[in-house]
């Protein structure tokens, strides 16, 4: 928190539970209302769309050099092969869009019915979205440290900080 104007000065951590929360880059302080964030979906949304409608295109790209038959994108999953070539799909739209909608399961306000349709397919997006999450994460740290080093020997070792001075002034015991 900042002394002087009172507002939150480190990344936003929710004091309750929810299934899925949004991107800290989209979550804004709100000036009016002291304390208060707006969450922009429309800014994680954005990116995210388009995506969708490259790897959409990649799907069919991938399945006519392939020779994949009835190949429909909207409807199959990417084959082994073709996942290979065209990568992992992004991550899911769902989430984003029933949390811009206000849909009480995925904000946390009310627990998981199994029961409703709705729950079970946000359930199965949620999955989803961690699996593809933990896949880019993966990809990504292991991209970075096959670009820096060859192998782990090659790594520096930082140097340890240097120990601070003591004072000479004696501290007195009593």
């Amino acid at each position: 928190m900042d002394i002087k104007a009172g507002d939150a000065c480190t990344p936003f951590r929710p004091e309750f539970l929810a299934p899925w929360y949004p991107d800290q880059r989209c979550i804004r302080v709100d000036p009016e209302a002291r304390g208060a964030v707006n969450i922009d979906y429309d800014e994680q949304l954005r990116p995210l769309r388009v995506a969708h409608t490259d790897y959409r295109r990649l799907m069919i790209q991938a399945a006519n050099f392939f020779n994949v038959k009835d190949f429909n994108p909207d409807r199959d999953e990417p084959t082994a092969q073709m996942k290979h070539d065209i990568g992992i799909p992004p991550l899911p739209l769902e989430p984003l869009l029933a949390a811009k909608k206000d849909n009480l399961f995925i904000l946390g306000k009310r627990p998981y019915d199994a029961n409703r349709p709705g729950d079970v397919k946000l359930a199965e997006a949620l999955h989803r979205w961690t699996a593809v999450a933990s896949e880019v994460l993966v990809e990504e740290d292991a991209s970075v440290f096959a670009e820096e080093y060859e192998t782990v020997e090659e790594m520096e070792v930082p140097p340890r900080p240097k120990a601070r001075k003591q004072s000479r002034i004696p501290v007195s015991t009593e």
